[in-house]
């Protein structure tokens, strides 16, 4: 199970970006407090157990960089496969 701090941005699947507020414990059960960072004014929980199957990760940096490097190397051999019919 992953750990989200207070502070931390996560992706809700149905809410969108939203920063973790912090836990807060309801009966037996913890809860992830966050908030949407834009639009609706909210607080919603989110159990942790089950956190992994309502965020959605986020890409570093550097997974970024990565993806956007093999797309470009995919769209450079469409190019020269599209040249190739042509031809």
């Amino acid at each position: 199970m992953m750990e989200y701090q207070s502070g931390s941005t996560v992706v809700h699947k149905s809410h969108g970006l939203c920063l973790v507020r912090g836990l807060k414990k309801i009966g037996k059960k913890e809860y992830y407090e966050i908030v949407p960072l834009q639009g609706e004014k909210v607080i919603i929980y989110v159990p942790c157990k089950s956190a992994s199957l309502i965020f959605i990760d986020i890409m570093s940096a550097s997974e970024a960089d990565e993806l956007l490097r093999y797309m470009k190397s995919i769209d450079d051999t469409l190019d020269v496969m599209d040249k190739q019919k042509r031809d």
